[in-house]
């Protein structure tokens, strides 16, 4: 089985949001829903630079949204590990949103049911790439399909400062290590 990861270089992320607001016009999310989100991490002491993190949902491999949802409206399609949730099953519980870490699941007041990336899955099937890494003016973001027996390749890691470890999950996105000059594309061509 493979497993689809969205890669984010904290180099090269100035802060414009251009990722979130790709996502929020492109998806037509309502105004109290945003699936991709850019933060300010805390200065290191004595550094002059303002760094960043652009984060949505981060489909892991052992994603507690889908193992909790008492209505089965969350998937991970086998082909390529996307969690994509199921708004017709969603009773709108609000359950999911309290067990993700990262809160990735939003309840719409709207639609009185919960809502989350699910990586632009339309967008992939017609060969395209997500809206946020389409629109990433820096060249922040990116993604990367790899098979179970494959390694995460060198360059990257799967935690950066900013970024909760938790356990179990194994969180699809990779961040890539500074200072290294590996591109990502070189490696895996977008499919």
């Amino acid at each position: 089985m493979a497993q689809r990861f969205f890669v984010f270089d904290p180099a090269r992320c100035f802060g414009c949001h251009g990722c979130t607001a790709a996502c929020k016009i492109g998806r037509g999310l309502p105004p109290a829903i945003t699936w991709r989100r850019v933060g300010k991490l805390p200065p290191h002491p004595g550094a002059s630079d303002l760094a960043f993190i652009s984060n949505a949902c981060c489909h892991c491999t052992s994603p507690e949204c889908l193992k909790r949802c008492p209505a089965g409206a969350y998937v991970k399609r086998k082909e390529d590990g996307i969690v994509i949730h199921l708004d017709e099953r969603c009773m709108g519980c609000r359950y999911c949103t309290f067990v993700c870490p990262y809160g990735a699941p939003q309840f719409d007041e709207t639609q009185g049911i919960v809502t989350k990336c699910d990586f632009c899955v339309d967008r992939i099937d017609e060969g395209k790439q997500p809206l946020c890494i389409e629109t990433c003016f820096g060249g922040a973001l990116d993604m990367l399909v790899l098979e179970d027996d494959q390694e995460i390749p060198e360059g990257y890691a799967r935690i950066t400062e900013g970024f909760p470890d938790v356990p179990g999950l194994v969180p699809s996105v990779l961040f890539k290590v500074p200072g290294d000059n590996v591109s990502l594309r070189s490696l895996n061509p977008l499919k």
